[in-house]
């Protein structure tokens, strides 16, 4: 009889159920929390993805402007070796027109290759953050799980000595 009486006092009942429905929210919070963990690793996925992109576009930019270069350099070569040094002024105007449209197409390939390049810098500490906030969210999560599961321990151990 002392057993049952125990088990029917109104405050056990209550700590019980207090005990249940926190357990129950925790549970409900870790759900969330791994639900954002993977919604991190998702964007870290896709910065990842951009961050290829950029260095390959980058590669690309090089490209082009070590072409445009190496065309500068063989008309400014073509430019003094052609007629012993001796040019008409019309094709010494249009040896300079095209050496400056070269060299502004070389500056703006730099500035898109410098712009990349600054890109690429910052989706990586992007990256370095997501990855460090998704160590931090684990280790934290695996701390609460460990926390959970005592609780859940000792309660159970509580309620069969009560018994």
């Amino acid at each position: 009889q002392r057993r049952l009486a125990v088990l029917d006092e109104p405050k056990l009942q209550a700590q019980i159920k207090a005990d249940q429905d926190q357990l129950l929210a925790q549970l409900d919070e870790m759900k969330k929390l791994k639900t954002e963990k993977a919604e991190i690793l998702a964007q870290c996925e896709e910065m990842r993805r951009e961050l290829f992109q950029v260095k390959d576009e980058n590669i690309v930019i090089k490209g082009e402007r070590d072409v445009l270069e190496r065309r500068v350099n063989n008309l400014a070569k073509g430019q003094a070796g052609a007629g012993g040094g001796v040019m008409q002024p019309a094709e010494d105007a249009a040896i300079e027109q095209v050496t400056k449209v070269a060299q502004g197409a070389m500056k703006r390939l730099q500035m898109q290759v410098d712009e990349k390049t600054e890109e690429v810098r910052r989706v990586q500490e992007e990256m370095k953050k997501v990855r460090s906030d998704a160590i931090q969210q684990h280790s934290k999560d695996a701390d609460e799980i460990q926390r959970l599961n005592d609780l859940v321990f000792v309660k159970n151990r509580a309620s069969i000595q009560g018994l």
